[in-house]
């Protein structure tokens, strides 16, 4: 059974911290809509502010809570927007083909 980490415990904080600097030193655009996001804003709770999203929800997957893996960078709106719902995460380079094609 995964322990219950909350919100405000230490670890999350310290990982959301550390998340968040590597997203402001790279300038990470929104994982969900890919605009810029706004790392110099004071007020956290502005819809362009920058939040940590867990790709599998906080909810349904305790267990994941602390991987870096299950987090992504976004919008404090786009966060807000998808709640639990899943979305495919931006994806970088190409393909090995074009799999549009009919194949065979």
């Amino acid at each position: 059974m995964a322990r219950n980490i909350a919100r405000d415990s230490h670890e999350w904080k310290r990982l959301r911290k550390s998340l968040l600097k590597q997203a402001r030193a790279n300038q990470t655009p929104c994982a969900i809509c890919g605009m810029k996001i706004n790392y110099k804003t004071r007020d956290y709770n502005a819809p362009d502010a920058p939040t940590v999203d867990h790709v599998l929800s906080w909810r349904d997957h305790p267990e994941l809570r602390l991987d870096r893996g299950n987090t992504q960078i976004c919008h404090r709106s786009c966060n807000t927007s998808r709640g639990v719902k899943m979305y495919a995460l931006p994806t970088s380079g190409n393909t090995s083909r074009d799999w549009s094609l009919p194949q065979g």
